[in-house]
């Protein structure tokens, strides 16, 4: 009781699933297409990769039963288990940068609507760190891609070239 006075979304909180947050994630992008403001190929790219979470969390293994996970379970360990249970699949470290991205984005969502507490960068930066699985954001990508033209020899102004045109097409967040 005390709780919810102090929180007035925490109704909304404790029944909010992932896929509510998918749900809202998905809708919010595909507004924006309408409006030209982003790609039907983003939309594709999150459902593709938000799909591979739901299979993940809210589909028993053997039955293959939908069963709802609670957003509020999202941690860190979640995260954990799912990068394990990706890698037990052979999925290749990068896919899994770019699952975890989109998870990254919906959950920014969701805290923004209320449905969600947690920190996602926090959250999914210890996850990342833990499992080794690197770029874990955008400037990691960048910078490890800077590091690779560096060490190839790239002249200095194609890094400086490369770093304007990232910061200025990349959406770091």
């Amino acid at each position: 009781m005390e709780r919810a006075a102090a929180d007035p979304n925490h109704a909304r909180k404790a029944a909010a699933t992932l896929s509510d947050g998918i749900k809202l994630h998905l809708a919010a992008f595909t507004e924006l297409a309408a409006q030209g403001k982003r790609s039907t190929d983003t939309i594709a790219f999150y459902r593709q990769k938000h799909g591979q979470l739901i299979r993940f969390f809210e589909t028993e293994p053997v039955t293959e039963k939908y069963t709802p996970y609670p957003l509020s379970q999202l941690s860190a360990d979640a995260v954990d288990r799912y990068i394990s249970h990706r890698r037990s699949e052979k999925v290749v470290d990068h896919t899994i940068h770019k699952e975890l991205t989109a998870l990254r984005a919906m959950l920014k969502r969701s805290k923004r609507a209320g449905l969600w507490s947690g920190d996602a960068r926090r959250d999914l930066h210890d996850a990342c760190a833990r499992a080794k699985l690197e770029p874990c954001s955008p400037n990691d990508l960048r910078r490890s891609f800077a590091h690779l033209l560096r060490n190839a020899g790239a002249p200095v102004e194609l890094l400086v070239s490369f770093g304007r045109n990232f910061a200025r097409h990349s959406s770091v967040g």
